[in-house]
C-alpha cells in the first residue's frame, strides 16, 4: 500500500510540475515571468509613458478642433467651416450646414474606421456632385487654394465628417467620460486669450503639487515634470497648435497636465494599470506553484529512492 501511495504521489507531482510549467509558457510565452514579477509599478513602465505621450498628442489635437468648431468652449453652429466658389459665386458652409448635409447623406464611421453613406440622397440632391473651387478649410490651417483643387459637396462633407468625428470622440473622452487626466492648454496674446481645459477649477499650483504632472511653457522656455522619459516634444506642439500668429512679444502659452496615479477613474490608464496588477499577480502565483511542484516532485523522487534502497 505504501508503495502504491508513493508512486501515485510521484506521478501527481510530475504532472503538477508539467502543468504549472505549461501555464507559465501559456501566459508568458516570451519567458518574461521573472521580469513581470520583479517589475515594476505601472507608472514606471514603457506602456505608461506611451499612454501619456498618446494623450498629449490627442489633447493638442482636440484643442485644434475646439478652435475650429467652438467659441468660448461651446459648439458654434454658425462658424464658417468651408468657403468655395461655384461659377464665380462665393458659397460659405457653416458648421450647421455641413452637419445637416452629413445627416442627409447618412454618413457614419464603420468598424473599419471608414466613412459610409446612404447613396439614395444623390437622387434628390444632384447638387451634391457638382464641383466647386474650395478656397478655405477651417480644419486645415495649411490648406492652400489652387485652381486645380475642386471638390463636390459629397467629398467636402466626407472630409469634414472625419475631423468632426475625431472632435466628438476626443471631446467625449476628455470632457464627458471618467478620466484620470486633468489638463490646461493656455494661449494668450495682447488682445485675447484661449484656454482649453477639462477642469475649469484646476490651478497650476494644484498640478505642481500632484505626484504625476507635466508642465511646459514656450514663453518661459521651461519644462517641469516628475514623470520619467516623456518623449513628446511639447515646445513643438505648443507652436504647432498655437491659434494666434507668432511674433507678439506679449504672447504667453503653456501646457499643464496632472495624472491621478491611483487610477480610480475608468479610462485607458485604469485598464492598463489593472492589467499590469493582474499580470504581476498571476506571475507570482504561477511561480509559487511551479516552485512548489518542483519541491514536491523532488520529494517524491527522494521517497522512491529511500523506499527502494
Amino acid at each position: 500500500m505504501k508503495n502504491f501511495i508513493i508512486h501515485i504521489f510521484h506521478i501527481i507531482t510530475f504532472f503538477f510540475t508539467i502543468l504549472s510549467f505549461s501555464l507559465i509558457l501559456y501566459f508568458f510565452p516570451n519567458g518574461n515571468i521573472w521580469t513581470v514579477m520583479k517589475n515594476i509599478d505601472y507608472i514606471n513602465t514603457e506602456q505608461y509613458r506611451n499612454r501619456i505621450n498618446e494623450n498629449i498628442q490627442n489633447i493638442f489635437l482636440l484643442s485644434k478642433y475646439q478652435n475650429v468648431f467652438e467659441n468660448n468652449n461651446s459648439l458654434n453652429l454658425n462658424k464658417i467651416i468651408i468657403s468655395c466658389y461655384n461659377n464665380d459665386e462665393k458659397q460659405d458652409y457653416s458648421l450647421n450646414d455641413l452637419l445637416k448635409y452629413s445627416r442627409n447623406m447618412g454618413l457614419y464611421i464603420d468598424e473599419n474606421n471608414e466613412i459610409k453613406s446612404d447613396k439614395t440622397y444623390r437622387e434628390s440632391n444632384p447638387d451634391f456632385l457638382q464641383n466647386k473651387l474650395v478656397t478655405y478649410k477651417a480644419y486645415n490651417s495649411g490648406f492652400i487654394p489652387s485652381p486645380n483643387i475642386s471638390m463636390n459637396l459629397e467629398e467636402i462633407c466626407k472630409e469634414f465628417f472625419i475631423f468632426y468625428n475625431d472632435y466628438n470622440k476626443y471631446k467625449k473622452y476628455y470632457y464627458e467620460s471618467p478620466n484620470n487626466i486633468e489638463y490646461v492648454v493656455h494661449y494668450e496674446n495682447s488682445f485675447s486669450l484661449k484656454e482649453y481645459t477639462n477642469n475649469l477649477d484646476i490651478t497650476l499650483e494644484e498640478i505642481f503639487n500632484s505626484s504625476q504632472y507635466i508642465y511646459a511653457s514656450d514663453t518661459e522656455n521651461i519644462i517641469k515634470t516628475n514623470i520619467k522619459d516623456i518623449d513628446t516634444d511639447l515646445f513643438t506642439l505648443l507652436l504647432q497648435y498655437n491659434p494666434y500668429s507668432s511674433g507678439d512679444i506679449n504672447s504667453k502659452y503653456y501646457f499643464a497636465m496632472k495624472i491621478n496615479d491611483s487610477f480610480s477613474m475608468d479610462d485607458s490608464f485604469q485598464e492598463e494599470y489593472l492589467s499590469n496588477v493582474i499580470n504581476k499577480r498571476n506571475a507570482i502565483i504561477l511561480y509559487i506553484l511551479f516552485m512548489l511542484s518542483i519541491i514536491l516532485y523532488l520529494s517524491s523522487i527522494v521517497l522512491l529512492y529511500y523506499f527502494y534502497k
